[in-house]
This record gives C-alpha cells, sequence and structure tokens, in this order.
C-alpha cells in the first residue's frame, strides 16, 4: 500500500538524515507524490514518524533474530547481538538518535516495548550466569536499569558530537560486559575484541 511504502522510504531517510533535515516536501518527492496524496495519508510529520520508528523497531527485531540464530550459548548470543548493533550504528545520523527524543508518543511506545521485555532479559542474564559465563553475585535486574541510563545519556547528551555512535556503544559495552563476566566469559570476550579491532 501507499501507507506501507511512504514509511518504509521515510524511515530510511530520517535514520541517514535526522528527522529535521527531512521534509514532508522532500519525503513526497522522493516517492514522486504530491504534498497532498501525503497528508491524506498521515495527517503530519509526527504520526508518519511515529510508524516509521515502529517499522525500524520489528525490522530490527527481525534483522536481530537472523543474526543470533543458531547461536548455542548465551555467550554466543550476546556477542552477535554486540556486532550487530555495532554494525546498525554505523548507517544511523546520531541526530536521528537525539532528535526522536523530543517526542513524548514515541519515548512512550519505546518505554514500553522496554517495559515488556525487562523480564526476559533478567532471564536471559540468570541463564548466563548457569552457563558460566557471567557472575552471580550481580543484580541483573538493577544492571538493565543501569543500561537504559546509559543509553538515555547517549541521547541527551552531546557525546554523540565527539564521538561515534558505534565507538560509544562498544566502549560502554566492553566495560559493562567485563564487569559481569566470569573467567570463562571474559576469554570469549577478550577474543571477540581482538578480532574486533583487527576490523
Amino acid at each position: 500500500s501507499l501507507r506501507a511504502r511512504v514509511v518504509k522510504e521515510a524511515s530510511q531517510e530520517f535514520i541517514k538524515k535526522g528527522i529535521k533535515s527531512v521534509r514532508m516536501d522532500d519525503i513526497a518527492a522522493l516517492l514522486t507524490i504530491s504534498k497532498r496524496t501525503l497528508y491524506e495519508v498521515f495527517n503530519d510529520k509526527e504520526e508518519l514518524l511515529y510508524d516509521c520508528v515502529i517499522y525500524l523497531h520489528n525490522k530490527k527485531k527481525q534483522k536481530m533474530e537472523e543474526a543470533i540464530k543458531g547461536a548455542d550459548n548465551i555467550m554466543k548470543i550476546v556477542l552477535r547481538s554486540f556486532q550487530f548493533h555495532i554494525n546498525m550504528l554505523k548507517t544511523i545520523s546520531p541526530d536521528f538518535i537525539f532528535e526522536v527524543r523530543k517526542y513524548s508518543r514515541i519515548q512512550q511506545y519505546i518505554a514500553n516495548e522496554r517495559d515488556q521485555n525487562s523480564q526476559e532479559v533478567v532471564e536471559f542474564f540468570q541463564k548466563g550466569v548457569e552457563q558460566g559465563f557471567f557472575r552471580s553475585d550481580i543484580n541483573y535486574e538493577l544492571l538493565i536499569d543501569w543500561f537504559r541510563y546509559q543509553g538515555d545519556f547517549m541521547s541527551m547528551s552531546d557525546i554523540y558530537q565527539k564521538f561515534p555512535l558505534e565507538e560509544i556503544f562498544k566502549t560502554m559495552m566492553y566495560v559493562n560486559m567485563r564487569g559481569i563476566s566470569t573467567e570463562k566469559g571474559l576469554k570469549i570476550l577478550n577474543d571477540f575484541k581482538k578480532q574486533n579491532d583487527k576490523r
């Protein structure tokens, strides 16, 4: 449908250029439709952006599932997820991450998604403890909130103007993962870092 086509194309424009830099006129021109037709499908830019965020979220989930498919232990899943996010962040404009924070309806959607997944993430880390990769003396429910705080800090501060998004993510994740990993987990993490640093 036209609506789906608009969302697909607009999503790519938003993540490449940021939200402010993409006007409704630009999207209409890209799709070779009139601005009037575009406004018949979406009332305003914020409504379009909301649908784009949902589209990007679902697309990310699908690609993530493909990336971790076949991983036979928790540490492999973590590291494949880690690599997936590094590659993804290379394709996203820092402006998009920063500007999307200004839309309360979108932030509420993101918060609801995170809240729904919280228990699954805690259980995931507990499974890592059982498999001997993560330490057993960590409050993982607290750790997840800490991860979120770090992510919020990244998106609200100007740190992205100093360093690439993937570099910020890598630094935060390496520090956090080293803190919770056992010797068994550290060996795999260090091997992964060496391979990643060579790329």
